[in-house]
């Protein structure tokens, strides 16, 4: 069994991830962005999947406020669930992001034939 992730970085911010079971009964919320206490919490008992899609949220949350985007609740909902319905349908291409790893080669065409 693979151990909890305990922090996530953003823009060189560290920021606690919590688990918060009231987070559902108090807000109707699977997670939470709380800036001023540097953490994301997340509901305990969301499947693997909601508390993916929920960290991606909440992560989406602190770029808008870090960069000042502005974003409202809604772009912040479809922007998140774009970007983690990419990172899970192109596992391959997210592991050679993240190893620093070419994505094409560097051959120099277009991948056209006679282009």
């Amino acid at each position: 069994m693979s151990k909890a992730i305990t922090k996530l970085r953003v823009l060189g911010q560290d920021l606690a991830i919590v688990a918060d079971a009231e987070l559902v009964n108090d807000r109707d919320a699977y997670g939470e962005y709380r800036g001023l206490r540097g953490e994301i919490a997340l509901f305990p008992r969301a499947t693997p999947n909601r508390q993916g899609d929920t960290l991606i949220h909440e992560a989406v949350h602190v770029l808008s406020d870090r960069l000042d985007l502005g974003l409202d609740e809604g772009t912040v909902r479809r922007l998140a669930a774009g970007v983690h319905a990419v990172m899970r349908d192109n596992p391959k291409a997210v592991r050679r992001i993240l190893a620093g790893r070419r994505i094409v080669g560097s051959g120099g065409t277009s991948g056209r034939k006679n282009a």
